[in-house]
């Protein structure tokens, strides 16, 4: 679905889409006017689809995927359900996302805990700094598996093996993992992972899939809805008997998330992502990073080239204003994303090495 005089380089923001996905949806709104002509039991076979194949992708039980709004969504159910005290802290990173790390800071500001930032120091990872931020108050890591600014990936095992060790849950934002890199869920073994769907998971905004452990199913769910319940849309006969919610994650599904259009166009996202060859794709992405790099140097410019961790994420330094650059570039029909101080770089499989050289010959024009 791309326009012929635009290199797009911003799927970390927004995945361009994929015809097949753009045709589901059509179809799907097409179907939404005509409800006379879905039965019940295909509209309830859908999510159960998606899910299956999102589990599919993560290595998971189906039964461990919640189908969501947002991250945001996911991130205000695991400050429900986990514990967080008076004193105690929360750690995230510095700078990461808000869709991850706002519902944290209203949880501490209610609970009368602390949100801290970790800020590497000179010559410091983020793993160093996150593994040397946690004490005995630490409650829960809310981490991203690599940094949505410039794609600097975090050491998850052992900062997953140093929290269970003060008793500290894990929370993980895949959101810029999910769909390109591997995550090893077992390893890990998070509270709760979350992935928007429409970056690197080839979908569309307003679903978002979220990893609940199982520990945690007997939790309750945000929202009274029909599904969440064994008995569908009935209630229990006498008050004082408790609600039974279905099995597994499910009960987290957010409300009215059967009825998006979303859903029908995951389908052929999460399909095409399964018939891909993940190493191969990532192989690709960093062949794409490295062609970039090169044509920078050739350039003059390879001290604008950031260490770049991840295949699929990397970002330039210009020594400047990022927004105005990015700006300047949008102009030349280049779409990259100004985060932080830097311009982020985040290809896909339609990015031809050819846009890498014309994206460094732009910067030489402007820089």
């Amino acid at each position: 679905m791309l326009a012929e005089s635009v290199r797009y380089l911003n799927c970390a923001g927004q995945a361009p889409r994929l015809r097949s996905v753009h045709a589901a949806g059509e179809a799907a709104l097409l179907r939404s006017a005509r409800p006379w002509q879905v039965s019940m039991q295909d509209w309830l076979a859908q999510p159960e689809r998606v899910r299956a194949s999102a589990a599919g992708l993560l290595g998971v039980s189906a039964d461990c995927l919640a189908l969501q709004t947002t991250v945001a969504y996911g991130m205000r159910l695991a400050t429900a359900i986990l514990p967080l005290s008076r004193a105690q802290t929360a750690l995230v990173l510095a700078d990461e996302h808000p869709s991850g790390t706002a519902a944290w800071l209203a949880a501490c500001q209610r609970r009368d805990a602390q949100l801290v930032p970790v800020r590497r120091g000179p010559g410091q990872d983020w793993s160093g700094a996150v593994l040397a931020a946690i004490d005995s108050r630490c409650a829960v890591l809310v981490l991203p598996v690599c940094h949505w600014h410039d794609g600097s990936q975090l050491d998850l095992v052992r900062i997953a093996a140093r929290a269970r060790q003060v008793g500290a849950a894990l929370v993980i934002d895949a959101t810029q993992a999910w769909g390109v890199l591997p995550i090893n869920v077992a390893a890990l073994d998070p509270d709760l992972l979350i992935a928007a769907g429409h970056k690197w998971l080839l979908g569309a905004p307003g679903l978002a899939f979220t990893y609940v452990a199982p520990r945690h199913y007997a939790a309750e769910p945000l929202e009274q809805y029909a599904f969440a319940r064994e008995s569908g849309e009935s209630l229990p006969a006498v008050d004082a008997q408790p609600l039974r919610y279905r099995g597994g994650a499910r009960r987290f599904d957010s409300a009215g998330i059967y009825n998006s259009l979303c859903l029908a166009m995951a389908e052929p996202a999460l399909h095409q992502l399964a018939q891909w060859d993940a190493e191969a794709l990532r192989i690709q992405l960093a062949g794409w990073q490295s062609a970039l790099r090169s044509a920078l140097h050739a350039k003059g410019l390879g001290h604008c080239w950031r260490r770049a961790d991840s295949p699929h994420i990397s970002a330039l330094d210009v020594q400047g204003s990022a927004a105005q650059m990015a700006a300047r570039l949008r102009a030349e029909g280049f779409v990259v994303a100004a985060r932080g101080t830097v311009l982020r770089v985040s290809p896909h499989v339609h990015s031809s090495p050819e846009e890498a050289e014309a994206l460094a010959a732009a910067l030489s024009r402007l820089i």
